[in-house]
């Protein structure tokens, strides 16, 4: 048990300093929009919206609101 807990520890940091748009120290809001971002490209490349992934219980519903707004900025990006 202990030893899953520190692999997936050690899979974190791993993932942390690996990531270029995600550093230590960048703030909670900004990290939660960088991966709402990286949801709702995922969500596009399978043919998706928010509001399936929501109706589907893939998506938390307490990011309902900054997703469907991120989700107009994307798509008016082209």
């Amino acid at each position: 048990m202990l030893y899953d807990l520190v692999a997936h520890q050690i899979r974190n940091l791993f993932y942390v300093f690996c990531d270029n748009e995600i550093a230590r120290w960048t703030k909670y809001a900004e990290v939660r929009k960088v991966l709402l971002l990286r949801t709702i490209r995922y969500l596009t490349s399978i043919g998706k919206t928010v509001t399936e992934a929501l109706n589907l219980g893939w998506l938390n519903s307490k990011f309902k609101a900054e997703a469907l707004r991120l989700e107009v900025e994307y798509h008016l990006q082209g």
